[in-house]
């Protein structure tokens, strides 16, 4: 291929050649009417300096490693993306009063605790509940909490009454 550039950048032409009509190229016009052009070729072939092969051989593993980890970090990033979409839904079915199964709620509080106890506070009364299924699928299971101390086993747990408020001494 090759490009005819004039003094002001401007493309006169383009066109893709052979390498019979490169080398039957006209020769150069000399004298003050002549037009000053600059001639740009290049070649997808492959390259034959043995230095510049040695030099790309060096670069491609590093090319791999890039794809590789661009490509990790971008399956990571959709997962990441796929669980938040989950857990908002979740918390939109806790905030709306529906009845969400036990193993999405845990899903919730394990992945996002600040979510889970947002939607919790913000749950409306509802009269008559919607029976949700579970939107977690087999590979879904919540992380192991490692940060937060385990309850102790004897304490009864605490009923969760709306209107009502008890005072311990």
């Amino acid at each position: 291929m090759s490009l005819t550039v004039t003094n002001g950048g401007r493309v006169v032409s383009a066109a893709k050649r052979s390498k019979q009509a490169m080398a039957a190229k006209a020769p150069p016009q000399k004298g003050p009417a002549a037009r000053v052009t600059d001639r740009l070729e290049w070649s997808s072939g492959p390259v034959l300096d043995p230095e510049k092969k040695a030099l790309l051989e060096l670069l491609r593993p590093k090319q791999k490693e890039e794809k590789s980890s661009i490509q990790s970090m971008s399956e990571f990033l959709s997962e990441q993306a796929r669980v938040r979409r989950l857990c908002a839904r979740i918390a939109a079915r806790i905030r709306a009063g529906d009845r969400v199964p036990m193993k999405d709620r845990r899903y919730l509080k394990a992945r996002d605790p600040l979510q889970y106890a947002m939607a919790t506070l913000m749950q409306k009364p509802n009269d008559d509940p919607k029976r949700r299924g579970t939107l977690l699928k087999a590979g879904d299971t919540p992380r192991p909490e490692t940060s937060a101390p385990a309850a102790p086993a004897e304490a009864p747990a605490a009923p969760a009454c709306a209107g009502s408020v008890s005072a311990h001494a």
